[in-house]
């Protein structure tokens, strides 16, 4: 990981700046490397004063400076426009000119100041965050550019090393870089010493980890509330359905639909089918509860089932009960009237994708005043990924909307889009690593304090038992340990934290059950039971197998449950395909491969 200096950037930097940032902090690849960010230039060949946005010092490569543009680039008539509307700015320069001239001015300062780092090869480039670009002219070299797809399908190490490789190759064969010496081009450490003393003498200052984890969780809720808006509709619509994938805020506005509804003195059942997103509703809820008494009912809907049925926990052993066997004796009772049940003015669902079947369609159109059909309703659910419990789940939206659509011809459907829970690399990896189609709209949570996915892997159990040791300690530096959690593609009895022990600093690991977060504990789950829940610290482990639709269907699950740090431990012959995948972009909705 790279040596930043200035080791923090400014939240009024531009968002690709901040992007580039948290890329060269957290890649591998520039561990040997120093990276001054806003290098003022003071004595500027062609203007008063001049920025570099990034200059890269690379051993053994030479020095790179870069120009980033963050966003919409273009060129009328010679006038080189950024931005859009009102935020357009134009200049007659251009950035690759402008990364040069910068280049220049610097190259030049280090020579009339030190004559020992004169033959050092200097080079600039220009970096495009979040457009393709692929124009081609005389102005700049093929070779002079890195854009948004070259940026999210590799590391920023090798994007940059090629960079400079191909400066390099470029400098041999052009006649009239006569002052280029490839033996001289190439800066030793001790030349790096003294660029750094040079060209920022004694700056060097220091930014808790923890402000980042701490500024982005403010973001994530403030980027929530945006997608309140999208409630607005409920005003207007009696029955909607909102679609999205994971990150796009559904359960928190499931939560606002709650409140919202019992504003207006409806009798509400706010219910899902995950037991610990259960249990986490009603401790969100318990203060509405208390408020409204009798108006609110809360939990996971096979419970609320169970209650209305009379059956004991201990009666249902068959494999069809949960699914099949209780909403059949549900609707029984409820039409022969032997139970006293509550008849709601509002459903609301999460996660809806797991609970669209017949059977329970049958119970909820009876609960429900005025039927699926004529009563209120909103539903929230990932019809892409996340019908984990489905049998459906193959088949998506294009089954489970017809199944809604028999019971309810007119309803609303909104989507959501946005993703207003993971850091930018997180849901960049989501979205190439799943094969997510579409995509996420726009990524809200882009603070600057982004870090790349970290992704490890195992031997076997001992060897992701060491490495798991390593990382929770690394992780505690940073988070509350209650903010991180293990989850696993197995249960809870055959996961690697389940006998995890000897952790340093007196770590303890807890199994998670729902309950509100354990003091001085790290919660550590199955990605099947933690699904609708969140944490800022995610930790993926004992992944045997990397393809396939449900090894893919649980790896999307797991990764979208991560706020702003996610750790992927792999098995070892996984390491591959992964690479590729990530490298290439090769995953595939439907991919079947076996690892």
């Amino acid at each position: 990981m790279a040596r930043l200096i200035p080791p923090y950037v400014h939240k009024s930097s531009p968002p690709g700046e901040r992007l580039l940032f948290g890329r060269f902090k957290n890649d591998p690849g520039t561990k040997e490397w120093i990276v001054l960010h806003s290098m003022g230039i003071a004595s500027h060949i062609e203007r008063v004063e001049g920025e570099i946005d990034f200059v890269l010092l690379v051993p053994g490569e030479g020095v790179l400076c870069l120009e980033v543009k963050s966003g919409k680039v273009s060129r009328d008539d010679g006038i080189w426009r950024y931005g859009t509307g009102s935020f357009t700015v134009t200049s007659k320069v251009g950035p690759f000119r402008q990364a040069s001239e910068g280049m220049h001015s610097l190259r030049k300062f280090v020579s009339q100041n030190d004559a020992t780092l004169s033959g050092i090869m200097f080079c600039s480039g220009v970096v495009f965050t979040l457009i393709d670009f692929d124009e081609i002219s005389p102005e700049w070299q093929p070779w002079q550019f890195v854009d948004r797809s070259k940026l999210n399908r590799n590391p920023v190490s090798r994007c940059f090393i090629e960079m400079l490789r191909s400066a390099r190759k470029h400098f041999q064969n052009v006649p009239s870089a006569k002052w280029f010496n490839e033996r001289k081009s190439r800066p030793s450490q001790d030349q790096i010493d003294k660029l750094i003393e040079l060209l920022r003498p004694d700056f060097e200052c220091f930014v808790s980890p923890r402000l980042g984890v701490d500024e982005a969780e403010k973001m994530i809720f403030h980027y929530t509330q945006e997608q309140f808006a999208a409630l607005d509709a409920l005003e207007e619509n009696s029955r909607i359905l909102f679609k999205g994938p994971a990150g796009s805020g559904k359960t928190f506005l499931a939560l606002e639909a709650a409140r919202r509804t019992l504003a207006k003195n409806k009798r509400t059942l706010l219910s899902c089918y995950n037991m610990l997103l259960g249990r986490w509703l009603q401790d969100q809820t318990s203060e509405l509860t208390s408020t409204y008494n009798e108006l609110l009912k809360v939990g996971t809907f096979h419970q609320f089932m169970l209650g209305i049925s009379g059956i004991s926990k201990r009666e249902h052993v068959t494999p069809d009960f949960w699914s099949k066997e209780l909403p059949v004796v549900v609707v029984e009772r409820i039409l022969e009237g032997t139970v006293p049940v509550p008849q709601f003015d509002f459903l609301i669902l999460d996660e809806t994708q797991d609970l669209v079947s017949e059977d329970y369609l049958d119970v909820l159109d009876l609960l429900l005043a005025g039927g699926l059909a004529g009563g209120e309703w909103a539903f929230f659910g990932d019809f892409e990924w996340q019908a984990i419990y489905s049998k459906r789940h193959r088949d998506g939206i294009e089954t489970i909307l017809p199944l809604i659509e028999r019971r309810c011809p007119n309803f609303f459907k909104y989507p959501l889009r946005n993703n207003c829970r993971n850091s930018r690399s997180i849901a960049i990896g989501i979205e190439t690593t799943c094969g997510l189609q579409p995509g996420y709209s726009r990524v809200l949570n882009n603070d600057g304090h982004d870090h790349e996915i970290e992704v490890h892997f195992y031997k076997d159990k001992k060897d992701q038992m060491k490495q798991l040791k390593s990382v929770l300690k690394e992780l505690a530096d940073t988070y509350d340990v209650t903010e991180i959690a293990v989850l696993s593609t197995m249960d809870d009895a055959s996961a690697c934290s389940s006998t995890l022990n000897d952790l340093p600093r007196g770590l303890k690991l807890t199994a998670f059950r729902g309950q509100s977060k354990d003091s001085g504990l790290i919660r550590f789950a199955s990605i099947h039971s933690f699904k609708g829940l969140e944490a800022s610290a995610v930790i993926l482990t004992d992944m045997e197998k990397i393809s396939g639709e449900k090894a893919l269907e649980l790896l999307y699950v797991g990764m979208s449950r991560a706020r702003t740090r996610l750790v992927l431990f792999f098995n070892e012959r996984c390491r591959k395909y992964y690479l590729d995948v990530v490298r290439k972009g090769l995953f595939k909705r439907k991919s079947t491969e076996g690892r």
